[in-house]
Formats: C-alpha cells, sequence, structure tokens
C-alpha cells in the first residue's frame, strides 16, 4: 500500500461494467458486514454506461470505502451501507456513493483523513486505505469527496465515463426516489 501511494500508476484500464465491479465488491465485505450486523444495499440505476478502468485498481479503492462505511456502521443497532450507482449527465461521469449512518467524522479530523497512516482507528488500520483510494480515483482522471455530520458520513466518487458509450440517458421512469433496488446479503 505504501508503494502505491509514490508510484507512477500503470493502469490496466478497459471499458468495465460499474455496477458489476461495485457488487463483487459489495460481495467481497458481506462476511464482515453479517459478522457486524450492517446491512449493504445497492441501488443502482439502469443503463449505466460501462467507464474505462483499472479493475483491480478502483475494486481496491471501493473495498476500503465500502469497508471503512460498514465498520462505521457497525456501532448502530441497525447500521446500514448504502451504495449508489448513478449517471451524472452534467459531468459525462458515474457517481458511486457509499453513505452510511455510523456516528460521522468529527470535525476536528476532517482535514486530515486523506493524509497517509493516519486512521481514527486506534491500532486496527495503517491508515493508508484513504489515501490510496484518492490516489486511485485521481489516476482515473476521477474526483472524490466527503461530507458528514453526525449520524451520516456520504463518500462520493465521480469517475468519466467511456467516451465511446457516450453519456447515459436517464430514463424517464427513473425520478430521484426510484431506484433499482438489488438487495444483497
Amino acid at each position: 500500500e505504501v508503494l502505491s501511494l509514490t508510484r507512477n500508476p500503470v493502469l490496466e484500464s478497459q471499458p468495465r461494467d460499474l455496477v458489476q465491479i461495485v457488487k463483487d465488491v459489495i460481495e467481497d465485505c458481506s462476511d464482515d458486514a453479517n459478522v457486524k450486523s450492517v446491512s449493504v444495499r445497492l441501488h443502482a440505476y439502469r443503463d449505466i454506461p460501462f467507464v474505462t478502468l483499472d479493475n483491480q485498481g478502483i475494486s481496491d479503492a471501493l473495498l476500503n470505502l465500502i469497508g471503512n462505511a460498514i465498520d462505521a456502521a457497525s456501532g448502530k443497532p441497525h447500521g446500514m451501507v448504502k451504495v449508489t450507482i448513478r449517471p451524472h449527465l452534467q459531468k459525462k461521469s458515474v457517481e458511486i456513493i457509499v453513505t452510511d449512518n455510523g456516528p460521522g467524522i468529527p470535525e476536528s479530523i476532517k482535514e486530515t483523513i486523506y493524509q497517509p497512516f493516519f486512521s481514527s482507528k486506534s491500532g486496527q488500520s495503517s491508515g493508508l486505505g484513504l489515501p490510496m483510494a484518492k490516489k486511485v480515483v485521481l489516476d482515473h482522471h476521477g474526483e472524490i469527496e466527503f461530507e458528514s455530520a453526525p449520524g451520516r458520513t456520504t463518500f462520493r466518487v465521480t469517475l468519466p465515463v467511456h467516451p465511446e458509450n457516450g453519456i447515459a440517458e436517464e430514463d424517464p421512469r427513473l425520478r430521484s426516489s426510484q431506484k433499482i433496488f438489488t438487495p444483497l446479503s
């Protein structure tokens, strides 16, 4: 992980199905979520365009974000992580939004969460996950941002769509509150 923060990436980028990648990552996290009694739900719009990306790099970044969300929500009686995948038409991109109902990120550490070796998990983490996730997203010409308040944290990853696939058209049957829901246990 340390070396991945300092190297120039050799991305093995190909057009990929981001929804399938996210499903695979959620499946990889399912045992941890079950042990910690956290429900992980996936909401995905229809016809998400392919994204040109390095499968391993993006999978690792999402594994970190979803794993952190599971850890954060694990202290709640009804711990929940929601992962949303939707097209962002104005930015010609796809967004992956990871939201948990954990305690939130304290104001005092919000400026330091992307710094290598910083961790709020005292001894349980190397502190390299979020810096690595940010680097991977930036290497893909994407953006990563977060917002947090007591009882809720949301990380938003924005990745450009594969240019050959054009921009996803929003299905007129889908409105802001209607998304395809696929529960994964």
